[in-house]
């Protein structure tokens, strides 16, 4: 991934769209979310401060036979946080290499796409996904 922005990039995340279906877990942390059953729908990545031009590797993994495909065509979002405090967010279709152009957001629609609260009372109450 390049910043072909005119702006540095302080903080990259990953989030998931489909949060009845899918989470996202650091790889190095997997253990510890699959052994004590935790939902998570963001990481966050080391590599900060991103200037205009330099690019960023991004590696996804996924469960064996358990990609889901179909209805949802992104099912994950690059959310980028810039010096300037914007947040920038751009849909993917990961396992096919597809991205949107990004569109500008906020820092509460992020956290209203990675609280777990919600997520939590929405399986409690099948009817509120």
């Amino acid at each position: 991934m390049k910043n072909t922005g005119l702006t540095e990039i302080e903080d990259i995340c990953i989030t998931s769209n489909l949060p009845k279906d899918t989470v996202v877990i650091e790889l190095e942390r997997k253990e510890f979310y699959i052994n004590e059953n935790l939902l998570n729908y963001e990481v966050w990545s080391n590599k900060r401060y991103i200037k205009p031009g330099e690019s960023i590797k991004i590696r996804i993994y996924y469960l064996t036979e358990q990609v889901i495909t179909g209805m949802i065509r992104y099912l994950l979002s690059i959310w980028l946080h810039n010096i300037n405090g914007r947040y920038w967010k751009q849909n993917f279709n990961s396992p096919y290499n597809e991205i949107e152009k990004p569109i500008c957001s906020s820092r509460k629609d992020l956290y209203e796409r990675t609280n777990t609260d919600t997520a939590i009372k929405c399986f409690r109450n099948p009817y509120l996904w």
